[in-house]
């Protein structure tokens, strides 16, 4: 599907045909298109086209800039109460219904198109822990990636994407440094601990984020979101075959030996685990009100 940034005039060439594919022929054929958006709400009610010559296969639209605009911010509402960041829209999709009107019927064909925010396609703590620019940085740091160097922007985009809501369906524990003498007050477990249960995620706010939680913690969720993209990124067919339970394989005379339990799996690369080592919170509590 064609992408195009938000905001601009976007050129399509539809092709005369019905729904098996099969071409119309545009002699005495009516033109007319609408242009909705990915929740099939109108965004420009039908207009009317020059009726085509009689050798043409399709017709070439442009949708005006203002049909391809994206929603402004906002409100994050949480059980009817505005809570967390406001909802920045980064994408959406356009959709062509060209109506070609024929001696035979009337037939309806359909076209649709991706828009793309020009500035940030990532969203702080509402699809990633950090920015693209940040992410390219915070890969320069690590070692070992396997095929996030070589890949498309898009596609680390929404590898980080991807990451991030599987990161965020733990559960985390973060203590604040602290001298080691601060255990002998009674309350020094409560102080500056924080715990991040999984649906803290859809309310976390940046001024919580920036001041609830040491740096090491931020960073640590940026390298593995990294580790966790570059896992999505790489098609490694034995790690696959590890995480299936197979333990041996022999080639020939077919013959696979699987484990005898599943595998345990946090939804998480082990890279990312490994990065996360001290955070990760897979306990629930349970408690009377």
């Amino acid at each position: 599907m064609n992408q195009f940034p938000a905001g601009t005039d976007v050129t399509v060439t539809i092709p005369f045909v019905d729904r098996n594919g099969a071409a119309l022929p545009a002699a005495g054929m009516a033109l007319s298109y609408t242009v909705l958006d990915e929740l099939e709400n109108v965004v420009q009610t039908s207009t009317d086209l020059p009726a085509p010559q009689t050798s043409d296969t399709g017709v070439t639209v442009t949708i005006p800039r203002t049909a391809n605009q994206l929603a402004g911010p906002a409100p994050n509402i949480s059980d009817g109460v505005a809570t967390g960041n406001p909802i920045i829209t980064v994408d959406g999709l356009r959709e062509i219904q060209l109506t070609m009107t024929t001696a035979a019927g009337q037939f309806v064909t359909k076209i649709q198109y991706l828009l793309k925010a020009s500035d940030a396609a990532l969203v702080l703590l509402q699809n990633s822990f950090q920015t693209y620019n940040l992410s390219l940085l915070t890969a320069s740091r690590l070692v070992n990636l396997q095929s996030w160097p070589d890949a498309a922007e898009g596609d680390r985009i929404n590898a980080l994407i991807q990451a991030w809501l599987r990161m965020t369906k733990l559960g985390y524990f973060v203590r604040w440094p602290r001298d080691p003498d601060a255990q002998n007050y009674l309350n020094w477990f409560d102080s500056r601990n924080e715990i991040i249960i999984p649906r803290l995620w859809t309310v976390m706010t940046t001024q919580r984020w920036y001041n609830y939680y040491p740096e090491n913690f931020r960073q640590a969720m940026r390298d593995a979101q990294v580790l966790d993209a570059d896992f999505l990124l790489t098609n490694d067919v034995y790690q696959q075959r590890r995480d299936a339970g197979i333990i041996r394989e022999r080639v020939g005379e077919s013959d696979i030996q699987f484990r005898n339990v599943k595998p345990l799996n946090l939804g998480l690369s082990k890279a990312a685990l490994a990065r996360l080592q001290g955070y990760v919170d897979t306990k629930y509590t349970i408690t009377r009100s």
